[in-house]
């Protein structure tokens, strides 16, 4: 859900441009890569999930949603995003194999003197196509270890560059996940390397991930957490994104859960504020 201010400050640019026009400029980039983070994040439900359905030996989930994000990642203007996708993972125990794809639709995204003019720009459309493979490795459970995810994902520019909705690019990330149950409480954390495809014009830098969190039962159908998130810059000319999102999961049924979480961002290069829904129906019988 990080939404990273990232361009690369080209000399040719700065010595022609104003401060404001790179400011906007700076945010156009910005929203260019905010459907990319939505694309490859992960929600904090997943980890009760792998925890409560360790050692099934076939689980297919289905999920919708929405996720909404405002803010002006530093430049005055605030902008928005909506992002809505449509997901399946397939977990053939040990192994979990993902495929999502999104519609977005976000306002003031380009470099437009449209936005530095008061106007809010909008475009929508298919965002980006992610693909994602994983091995899971679950202990015994009077083990002290925790469960390990070992997962890389692929991002595929699909969505329209010339619209601002994505890069035009291909993105690699590797990333290992941990979670372990005590009693009601799930502690998770993880942390992945992403290898950042170059739109024309810049050059962006390969970047780390993180995250880290706690989540509580309630109920045997309820429970809340919060989960931190950090993504470092691609730019070295911008600060990396911290953000701060508590969480909800309802269970309805054996085959369906809701979980509805904020967003707040805690940095300059996050949006402000954004929250969202999650529908998942999981079906585990041949």
């Amino acid at each position: 859900m990080n939404h990273p201010l990232e361009t690369s400050c080209l000399p040719t640019v700065m010595a022609t441009a104003t401060k404001s026009r790179w400011i906007y400029f700076a945010m156009a980039l910005a929203l260019l890569l905010a459907p990319v983070a939505h694309g490859q994040s992960r929600a904090p439900a997943e980890e009760e999930d792998l925890l409560e359905y360790s050692g099934v030996p076939f689980r297919l989930t289905a999920s919708t949603g929405v996720d909404y994000s405002e803010g002006d990642y530093g430049s005055g203007v605030d902008s928005d995003t909506l992002y809505i996708p449509t997901s399946v993972k397939l977990e053939l125990d040990p192994f979990i194999f993902r495929a999502s794809i999104p519609w977005v639709r976000s306002t003031c995204n380009l470099f437009d003197d449209a936005c530095q003019g008061g106007a809010q720009p909008e475009e929508s459309g298919v965002g980006d196509v992610v693909l994602g493979f994983a091995y899971v490795y679950y202990p015994e459970a009077s083990s002290p270890l925790p469960a390990v995810e070992l997962s890389t994902k692929i991002k595929i520019g699909t969505a329209d560059r010339d619209k601002g909705l994505g890069t035009g690019e291909t993105d690699y990330t590797l990333q290992v996940d941990f979670s372990k149950s005590f009693g009601p409480l799930v502690p998770f954390a993880g942390v992945g390397y992403r290898f950042v495809g170059d739109p024309p014009g810049t050059d962006l830098q390969n970047k780390w991930l993180a995250y880290a969190g706690v989540s509580a039962s309630v109920s045997q159908r309820i429970s809340l957490g919060i989960s931190y998130d950090w993504s470092q810059s691609a730019s070295p000319n911008f600060p990396d994104s911290h953000e701060l999102s508590p969480f909800a999961n309802f269970k309805v049924g054996s085959r369906f859960a809701i979980s509805p979480y904020g967003v707040i961002g805690l940095s300059e290069n996050s949006p402000d504020w954004g929250f969202g829904l999650q529908l998942r129906f999981i079906y585990d019988r041949f």
